[in-house]
């Protein structure tokens, strides 16, 4: 016995498969530009392309988590003064922010609804509609805030739909370029102490070796210099 699927039906399952569709589409470019982020900068901008390209943000503000404050790594379409950092003292916004999902931060007639934690660190010049935090191992390590959507209609539901799996995609990114940054500062740091640890090497081997003070002493200035 065959069954026959309505008409409205069939024409809402189109459209969902096409909704779907796109939604993946849009997610898969957005991940294969991520990998190619080499550090939290060329990451936010990556993000920021995506943004500002497929999702039609109008302004765009991407900060990340620094020393217990977020720092503003990239920006597009805010005015100035820009709003260099922020942190968390508390204020009620914050309860929303941990939850780790998109949320408007104005109201139906667009004014801030988090007026006295804006105007605090001059966040009202970001133009602000919707906050995109970034929630990875229990922790908010970046908040990209978004202004309005180009052109007169809002972000519709599948718009807010993708912005939330596109910051769960977004988060081990920031993960593995914060975690490659450490290594490449531990690296770093371990070749200059053996760089130091070769110079102390020859100092010594001149002191051995080496009668003439004003000689020794000018060795070890320019021994001291190549530390630097």
């Amino acid at each position: 016995m065959s069954s026959i699927i309505p008409e409205n039906q069939s024409s809402e399952r189109i459209d969902k498969l096409q909704e779907d569709f796109l939604e993946l589409s849009l997610l898969f470019d957005m991940t294969r530009e991520l990998n190619y982020a080499t550090d939290i900068f060329s990451l936010a901008e990556c993000f920021l392309n995506f943004l500002r390209d497929k999702i039609k943000a109008k302004s765009i503000a991407f900060y990340s988590l620094d020393d217990n404050k977020y720092s503003l790594i990239s920006c597009e379409g805010v005015e100035s003064p820009y709003p260099a950092e922020f942190s968390n003292a508390g204020e009620g916004i914050w309860q929303i922010i941990n939850e780790g999902k998109p949320f408007r931060v104005v109201d139906d007639q667009e004014k801030d609804i988090y007026s006295h934690f804006f105007s605090s660190y001059h966040l009202q010049n970001l133009h602000s509609y919707v906050w995109l935090p970034v929630l990875n191992e229990g922790k908010i390590t970046a908040i990209t805030a978004i202004g309005k959507k180009e052109g007169s209609k809002p972000y519709s539901k599948a718009d807010i739909k993708v912005l939330e799996k596109a910051c769960a995609y977004l988060a081990p990114a920031i993960n593995r370029v914060k975690t490659q940054e450490i290594k490449e500062r531990n690296i770093n740091y371990l070749q200059k102490s053996l760089h130091n640890i070769s110079i102390l090497y020859s100092l010594g081997q001149a002191i051995n070796f080496i009668d003439d003070l004003k000689k020794l002493l000018k060795i070890i200035i320019d021994k001291a210099i190549q530390t630097i």
